[in-house]
């Protein structure tokens, strides 16, 4: 089991009003309380629920397979508990419910849309198809000289939630169109929980008898 767990530190709102007589369970969205103030970016779902135990004080437990390879679009704003939580937990298929004072147990969903998984090449082969239009669109890229090698996250509508360049290229205006083309990517198709990620692609020049085929200059995409 893992657990995202923050003690309350003084002075901090707590979500409930302590009681010494045992709680009885009851779901996330009773526990009235604060709006916290929530700057939580695109990341591994674990990670963000982590995250929320450090600005909340709440306690989320869970089996870390319910996590494994799920990736949240995270939370901004100023929001109560339970309404962040939500919006951490959007598209992932899975919901809490609240066990103890500031403690919260995550579960399947039930009633969430089953998302039927493609095989992971279709995944694959779709990422590359948009990289190359999004690369054939920027002028540093489209000739295809260098060679990359590319991690992507994606959020559960198919948005791109973190990428990363493992190696830069040696040119920081290609680097910079790089990371640009990859965060501006999208599948078009939700991605599964059980979809294991990141997306790991090596992209060879095409002087090696490799790249992508851009049309020419004036009808680009």
């Amino acid at each position: 089991m893992a657990a995202a767990t923050a003690s309350l530190a003084q002075g901090r709102v707590a979500p409930c009003d302590v009681k010494e007589e045992p709680v009885p369970e009851r779901s996330a969205s009773s526990c009235a309380g604060g709006d916290f103030d929530f700057d939580i970016g695109p990341q591994p779902l674990d990670r963000a629920i982590e995250a929320f135990g450090d600005a909340t004080g709440q306690s989320v437990i869970y089996d870390s397979s319910l996590t494994a390879g799920v990736v949240s679009a995270g939370v901004r704003g100023r929001l109560g508990a339970a309404d962040a939580l939500a919006r951490i937990l959007q598209g992932s298929g899975l919901r809490t419910r609240q066990v103890g004072q500031g403690a919260l147990v995550l579960t399947r969903d039930p009633e969430a849309p089953a998302v039927p998984a493609r095989d992971p090449a279709w995944y694959y082969g779709e990422i590359q198809h948009r990289l190359g239009e999004a690369f054939c669109r920027r002028s540093e890229l489209a000739e295809g000289r260098h060679r990359l090698a590319l991690q992507l996250w994606f959020a559960a509508d198919g948005s791109v939630a973190r990428s990363r360049l493992l190696e830069s290229t040696g040119d920081a205006a290609v680097d910079a169109a790089v990371r640009e083309a990859m965060d501006g990517l999208a599948l078009g198709a939700p991605v599964p929980a059980q979809v294991a990620q990141p997306f790991t692609l090596l992209v060879l020049p095409r002087a090696a008898g490799y790249g992508w085929a851009c049309p020419a200059p004036g009808i680009r995409p």
